[in-house]
């Protein structure tokens, strides 16, 4: 009854597109919260056919990341792309665990309106995130904490996607928001002030994949396969950037130009093969503990399993 109950809320309150990878094949349904730059290794293996040749038939569905990975959770979906949820809900127990990492630098930036010059003056006023526990709303955090402004003197919304968070902060509903790419842009030519940029302060969880632990033990060989065109995905995409362009337009649904200036900006923030040794795997996990007030020390490999990229990756290399 209850997962009929979450099935039903799902949808009717989600917004569902499904682009299927090939006519054939074993459905693999992965949650996206938006297409942007950190979907781009799975709209690349999608369409140039690497989920096909796995015998895969990949779907992007696109919902808000909360609710996402609770119908994740809740067995709608086989994998997210919502790491920054994911990480925050496997630390706090729940069954997640976060495979592959495409990029690692956080493509986010905190704009206001401009008649603020500094983080400090936002004190009281309303800052527009993605989703609460996202990476949006924890790397806000720690920007705060960082210009010794408490979270609490603020007051952070959850708005939705990049563009739903550039609207909100043009129509004057908040008065700072932290947008992505290609929101930040957007930004720009309106004139509004930024205020930081969270790339060149941080390493942490953004883009990647995060799975069910029960997925990893019933299907297996499925993960490995997905996860292996995944990889072979980031590395089309970091390594060919004319072949990319064309889907970062029809995807982003954004022109050839801004298409190019987000793709150089942001290239160099992927992995080589979809991992991140241990001192970043600690820091990211210390910083969401940071969030929750907690302290205790939860081990790695208790929220991160490469296994599955580490075999994929010598598979590509032979």
């Amino acid at each position: 009854m209850r997962k009929k109950q979450l099935t039903g809320v799902f949808f009717a309150w989600v917004f569902v597109i499904a682009l299927a990878g090939g006519a054939h094949g074993e459905r693999v349904r992965v949650h996206i919260p938006t297409y942007s730059e950190a979907v781009m290794p799975l709209v690349v293996a999608r369409d140039r056919g690497f989920y096909a040749q796995e015998g895969i038939e990949a779907i992007l569905i696109q919902a808000r990341g909360a609710i996402g990975l609770k119908a994740m959770i809740a067995g709608e979906f086989d994998f997210t792309t919502a790491i920054g949820s994911a990480l925050l809900a496997a630390v706090q127990g729940l069954p997640v665990k976060i495979l592959m990492v495409a990029d690692y630098k956080p493509m986010f930036w905190l704009y206001s309106q401009p008649e603020f010059s500094s983080i400090k003056q936002l004190k009281g006023k309303r800052i527009a995130v993605s989703a609460l526990g996202s990476a949006s709303d924890t790397l806000l955090r720690h920007v705060l904490q960082r210009r010794r402004v408490a979270s609490k003197d603020v007051v952070i919304i959850a708005i939705g996607a990049g563009t739903e968070r550039f609207v909100a902060l043009t129509t004057k509903v908040v008065e700072a928001a932290v947008l992505s790419a290609p929101s930040n842009l957007l930004a720009d030519k309106a004139g509004l002030r930024t205020l930081a940029s969270f790339g060149e302060e941080f390493e942490t969880v953004k883009g990647g994949l995060a799975a069910p632990a029960r997925l990893l033990v019933e299907k297996p060989q499925g993960v490995q396969r997905f996860i292996k065109a995944t990889i072979k995905g980031l590395k089309y995409f970091k390594g060919n950037r004319e072949g990319s362009i064309p889907l970062m337009v029809k995807s982003m649904r954004i022109d050839e130009e801004t298409a190019r200036i987000l793709y150089d900006l942001q290239i160099e923030a992927f992995t080589d093969n979809g991992m991140r040794g241990e001192t970043f795997m600690r820091t990211s996990i210390q910083m969401q503990m940071e969030q929750l007030g907690r302290k205790e020390t939860i081990p790695t490999d208790a929220i991160f399993d490469f296994s599955f990229a580490k075999k994929a990756s010598a598979e590509l290399t032979k």
